[in-house]
């Protein structure tokens, strides 16, 4: 479980969606010196700013593989962030690091390790949502939320 990390919203969603992800270089090759792993930091953060990722771990390991924990909005997409950090810091640090274009055909290998962190929430976090859910400034969604609530309160039966 990652302490201290809070809830988010894009406007239409609540959210908590924590990753553990994990790359490496192609054929695992030992090319991550320090001054690579310094600048692939510094790219990585970059990416994150620019999308709105939050950044709780980067941590490079036998001189081949990333490992990052991250928080991200739903809508954009795990994937979608990997893929951006996988091609936009390849392309960048081959082309200031000429040793890795004669060590590696391509910088990264294409498989990737995703698996998500985190705990349901906790029951008060449930109540608490669905509760704000009722302050919505559209009738539809109140009556919406009120008839949600009201079949918990029946037993689970509407009427």
């Amino acid at each position: 479980m990652i302490k201290n990390h809070k809830y988010k919203s894009n406007g239409n969603t609540v959210y908590s969606c924590i990753y553990q992800v994990v790359w490496c270089s192609k054929y695992t090759r030992k090319v991550l010196d320090d001054e690579v792993v310094k600048r692939l930091k510094d790219i990585i953060n970059t990416i994150s700013i620019e999308n709105n990722v939050d950044i709780i771990e980067i941590n490079i390991s036998n001189e081949s593989c990333i490992k990052l924990i991250v928080s991200l909005d739903p809508s954009y997409g795990i994937a979608h962030f990997i893929s951006h950090c996988k091609s936009r810091s390849a392309q960048i640090l081959r082309k200031e690091f000429i040793h890795l274009k004669t060590k590696l055909p391509t910088m990264w290998s294409g498989s990737v390790l995703i698996s998500t962190i985190g705990e349901m929430p906790s029951e008060t976090s449930s109540k608490k949502f669905i509760s704000e859910q009722q302050t919505s400034e559209r009738p539809r969604e109140k009556e919406k939320w009120k008839e949600y609530i009201d079949s918990f309160k029946n037993g689970g039966k509407n009427g």
